[in-house]
């Protein structure tokens, strides 16, 4: 029985690339192992951090376990056509916001009880919603709320009037209308 070599049987596993014109020889390892990746250690948290809920997450369980609430039970909102447009070319934030004070305003009956000239109920015109509110609704992130904001308010989709005498400030959001047709006189 022939003796083994240890050298021998490393030589006989490594390839050898012919050199070309452009190419250094060179000698690869089929069973070399990369070394180690060395990370930073990850520091635990002193407490148990408790994951958060998103906002929207039991809303959308309960829609996929029951499906939309019929307007027979109330609770949904009539949307004007041109907010198919918001959702289809502009920033998911802006739509979000949009829709939030279509909610707040077109979405409540003027806690008053006044008719309007056709004796329906009168909406609510302006909501106060606090800055807290859009960013959750904007899936918990302030920079989002912020900029859906800045963008409806830059394109006139909404409009903003300070509260006067609110501590702290704040502000009332209302949807911005187009002018109705000054009624005929022929």
């Amino acid at each position: 029985m022939p003796k083994s070599d240890p050298a021998g049987d490393r030589l006989a596993g490594m390839v050898v690339n012919k050199p070309t014109r452009m190419q250094v020889p060179r000698i690869t390892e089929p069973e070399a192992a990369r070394p180690p990746q060395t990370t930073p250690p990850v520091e635990q948290p002193s407490t148990p951090v408790t994951p958060k809920i998103p906002y929207w997450a039991p809303t959308l369980a309960w829609l996929q376990d029951h499906g939309f609430t019929h307007p027979s039970w109330g609770g949904w909102l009539q949307l004007p056509r041109e907010f198919d447009a918001i959702l289809a070319m502009e920033r998911k934030a802006v739509a979000q916001v949009v829709l939030e004070i279509m909610r707040q305003t077109l979405g409540w009956v003027d806690p008053d009880g006044d008719v309007d000239q056709h004796g329906h109920p009168k909406r609510v015109e302006w909501a106060h919603i606090g800055y807290d509110h859009f960013t959750a609704v904007c899936g918990g992130s302030p920079s989002q709320a912020r900029d859906g904001l800045k963008i409806a308010l830059e394109k006139r989709y909404i409009e903003r009037q300070r509260i006067k005498g609110h501590k702290g400030g704040g502000f009332e959001y209302r949807i911005r209308w187009n002018s109705p047709k000054p009624p005929s006189t022929e």
